[in-house]
């Protein structure tokens, strides 16, 4: 009940597994040739590592776009501020637009080092997803592994039954002869 609970995305002791009885439970009529990657992809463990790796890869592109300049336009110009002592007098501010934009020279060093590590955290991520596919996909194929060699075993069973209760047929018509 407790992986059911993780797998689920809950707490261990969050599990609300229903009651089970054992002459309740059959085994499927078909088993998947192959593993559906839908239904790997919808496990919660699967779409959380996703979501981080989705996360980080935006974080590279931050980081990326913090190298660069950033021009900001704010304000609103009337017609009587089309003279250029009006734009250049309250309109714009030439210093404060070419501390914008060299402020990216002047930390070059510190933007790139949060890029290499918006990059690092990434390929964090990447792995990490990479390995939480991978279980998901190890676990569910062990499951269906074991339904088929549960239906196996059922059906060597069944033939088993089957050539004793012949037997037993057969040598109750010798004994009635």
């Amino acid at each position: 009940g407790h992986v059911l609970a993780v797998l689920m995305g809950d707490p261990p002791g969050a599990a609300s597994v229903p009651e089970v009885r054992l002459t309740e439970l059959h085994l499927p009529a078909e088993l998947p040739l192959r593993l559906p990657s839908e239904l790997v992809r919808q496990r919660p463990d699967i779409r959380a590592s996703e979501a981080l790796l989705h996360k980080a890869s935006a974080n590279v592109g931050v980081a990326t776009a913090d190298q660069y300049p950033k021009l900001v336009v704010t304000g609103a110009f009337s017609s009587g501020q089309l003279d250029l002592s009006h734009l250049l007098g309250s309109g714009i501010n030439i210093w404060n637009i070419g501390v914008n934009a060299l402020q990216p020279v002047f930390r070059h060093d510190e933007l790139e080092a949060r890029r290499r590590a918006a990059v690092a955290a990434y390929d964090q991520a990447a792995a990490g997803y990479r390995i939480v596919v991978l279980q998901g996909l190890q676990n569910v194929a062990d499951v269906l592994r074991a339904l088929e060699a549960d239906a196996l075993t059922l059906a060597a069973r069944s033939e088993q039954a089957a050539r004793a209760d012949d037997a037993f047929r057969i040598a109750r018509a010798r004994y009635d002869a």
